[in-house]
């Protein structure tokens, strides 16, 4: 299918042309803040770089590597997205569509579906390998391919039918801007859409506490908020005068944007909520793997949980650990842990959802390790049935809370760039500790695929009767914010 439709190659001498850069560059600002509101709707609909399409295809390379370039930087500029580390690739690709969109058009002289097609393709494979190239890991940068096909089916049909318009010499700005909002509308469609798909293995329920609530779409404080008072409030888990420990995973070097940790504004806030329950104190503390203050300190976690009122304790020497038998441990029957947990009342397990090479996913049940001393026997003995093990430990977290608004999905444990990261949004909780993980893992499946049978320590955790895995037989709230 071809049109006739006007085109333009626009000069730098000529004012139109940063006219036209400027509301391309607003329409790239726009619709990256509506993708923002679901689940990593950036990576999926790649909404950075639908008008710089536009841009160069009906107004030139001119018009698209202003629009490529720009619209990029003001948004890593205001809203810190793209993050630093992921903006020169987003650059690249930026400038490869500027570059290949002109080119089609100028040599075409037409609008088709073949040749909005190839621009797409063009660029992202192009960038893909830019992309390898820049960050060293080949699956990385083609899971990020395959992440963005919706968006590169939206560029493909949406900018042919923007593109075509209006068929006339002139596209005046009250006929763009019409079909910019019906476009707007169109992907907003394919947002919800997309949530339902994220959340498709979770069910609502009515009547009494849920056993398990699931929360997309807010920021990490008012999430938790929304998740515990449907729990029936802290105070349902913590009684006044109790010490409460809140055990995140702080386990590596790594700024929040990188996923490697919990997320520290979910910690302060649940700091606060045991404060507000009567909790006499609370303690955070995590056996990290890099050098444990820097991780503290660059985690964002400690400087976070002490503004909270928390304290925190490091977990580094030996001497922080007592021995204590595991009943019915498979291959661990004893293990070293730390003093922090032994002397609570009660602990919040806080683990962050992400990719583990060893373990093929982390989120409550491992965040265990970080209670041991010796984790090397975890990797010596067994990972999947000693992660389950750990977990028959007498003294069990009343609470589990996985933090899901970031969620690293490949190269974990540690990663090593923002390509490795979506923003989810989401969070899960509850105090069955198989059930929540299972939930996380299938949701963390909808990002990348991973079979709950090759997450193994789940099936073990559920013989060795620490919770159940069937979270369709729970009741199951879930909430869009």
């Amino acid at each position: 299918m071809e049109t006739s439709a006007k085109l333009y190659s626009l000069n730098y001498s000529n004012v139109r042309t940063y006219l036209f850069a400027l509301l391309f560059v607003v329409g790239n600002i726009a619709l990256p803040q509506i993708c923002h509101l679901v689940p990593y709707g950036g990576p999926t609909l790649l909404p950075i770089y639908f008008f710089t399409l536009i841009a160069a295809y009906k107004y030139g390379f001119r018009v698209g590597l202003l629009t490529a370039i720009l619209s990029p930087v003001i948004n890593h500029l205001l809203f810190a997205m793209p993050s630093g580390a992921a903006l020169p690739i987003i650059l690249i690709k930026s400038a490869l569509l500027a570059g290949t969109s002109a080119l089609a058009a100028r040599t075409l002289k037409s609008v088709s579906l073949w040749a909005i097609l190839g621009v797409v393709l063009s660029y992202q494979i192009i960038g893909t390998a830019f992309e390898w190239a820049f960050i060293g890991n080949f699956h990385a940068a083609v899971q990020d391919f395959r992440i963005g096909i919706p968006g590169m089916l939206i560029q493909w049909f949406s900018g042919y039918a923007l593109l075509n318009s209006k068929v006339k010499s002139k596209m005046d700005r009250r006929d763009f801007l019409k079909t910019v909002a019906i476009t707007g509308a169109a992907l907003s469609i394919q947002h919800s859409e997309a949530m339902e798909i994220l959340t498709q293995t979770i069910n609502n329920t009515n009547g009494g506490n849920p056993d398990l609530v699931a929360v997309m779409g807010g920021e990490p404080e008012a999430m938790f908020r929304r998740a515990i008072s449907e729990l029936g409030g802290m105070k349902q888990f913590v009684k006044p005068g109790q010490k409460v420990v809140v055990k995140p995973n702080i386990g590596w070097d790594k700024v929040p944007e990188l996923a490697g940790n919990t997320n520290p504004q979910l910690i302060a806030e649940i700091v606060k909520q045991c404060f507000a329950a009567g909790a006499k104190e609370v303690t955070v503390f995590d056996h990290t793997c890099d050098d444990w203050q820097k991780c503290y300190k660059n985690s964002g976690i400690e400087a976070a949980a002490k503004a909270a009122g928390a304290k925190v304790m490091p977990a580094h020497l030996e001497s922080y650990y007592k021995p204590v038998n595991l009943p019915n441990g498979q291959k661990m029957k004893k293990a070293k842990i730390h003093e922090a947990i032994l002397n609570c009342d009660v602990w919040i397990n806080v683990p962050i959802l992400k990719n583990h090479g060893g373990a093929n996913l982390t989120i409550s049940m491992k965040n265990h390790m970080g209670i041991v001393w010796d984790r090397g026997f975890f990797h010596q003995n067994d990972l999947q049935q000693c992660i389950a093990d750990i977990c028959r430990l007498q003294k069990k977290a009343v609470l589990n809370v996985v933090d899901a608004y970031r969620i690293m999905k490949t190269n974990g444990p540690r990663g090593r760039s923002a390509s490795d990261v979506v923003l989810a949004k989401g969070l899960f909780i509850s105090p069955d500790i198989v059930a929540v993980d299972t939930a996380a893992a299938k949701f963390f499946n909808q990002v990348r695929e991973m079979p709950l049978d090759t997450v193994g320590h789940l099936a073990k955790g559920e013989a060795l009767k620490i919770g159940t895995m069937n979270i369709d037989k729970l009741n199951v709230k879930r909430i869009k914010m």
